[in-house]
């Protein structure tokens, strides 16, 4: 855990909003029963962070690069997706801006309050998501898919402020993942072809990642 909050305090000291906790690290607070946390430790599992706007301010500043090598940076929510590799551990953290905070809940990790991303809001988020992949013919894993199964029966889930039908979870559930080779090909072609620019002048720097 204290791998961990050395990685939110360092991204907390190059980010204009406020910081909020998403993907795995969430869950473990939120639903610790599900079963694919018990497959990986804490200490293993990549970062799923947010980027909360604070009175409009939601932004990565260019200090960011002292303790991460910025691997991926695409467009999304009239913000910025960020794909880092934190220096110091060599653990990856995805960095997702997100507009409002809705069906946002608090938790606490190492004595510090942080807003967590609903499993009900995760669960529409990636349903979305693989729908959108596969339309596109993008690569879906498969521990996606699995993930959102997990969430879907998870107990405690509210089904009722889910922002998805039932048809389209049944959708994302059925969609055939990609191979692993055509993920591994997809995605190193979508890093090295991206050329996203931020208005601070962030961009993306895959091979100093790739040739680690």
């Amino acid at each position: 855990m204290n791998e961990i909050i050395q990685i939110l305090d360092d991204v907390k000291s190059s980010i204009t909003g406020e910081l909020g906790i998403g993907g795995s690290l969430a869950q473990r607070f939120l639903a610790p029963n599900l079963p694919s946390l018990k497959e990986k430790l804490i200490d293993e599992s990549d970062l799923d962070l947010l980027l909360l706007p604070i009175e409009n301010a939601c932004e990565v500043t260019p200090s960011i690069k002292d303790k991460f090598i910025i691997v991926e940076i695409s467009p999304l929510d009239d913000n910025y997706y960020f794909g880092l590799i934190h220096k110091a551990t060599n653990r990856w953290v995805d960095l997702f801006p997100k507009v409002n905070k809705d069906c946002l809940v608090s938790i606490e990790i190492g004595g510090i309050k942080y807003l967590a991303d609903g499993i009900e809001n995760q669960a529409t988020y990636l349903t979305r998501d693989i729908l959108r992949r596969s339309s596109h013919n993008l690569p879906v894993r498969i521990k996606w898919i699995k993930k959102l199964k997990e969430l879907y029966t998870y107990p405690s889930l509210n089904k009722s402020i889910l922002k998805v039908s039932e048809l389209e979870i049944q959708n994302a559930l059925n969609t055939s993942p990609s191979s692993r080779i055509k993920d591994k090909l997809s995605t190193m072609r979508q890093l090295f072809k991206n050329k996203t620019i931020t208005p601070s002048g962030l961009s993306a720097q895959p091979i100093q990642f790739y040739l680690k």
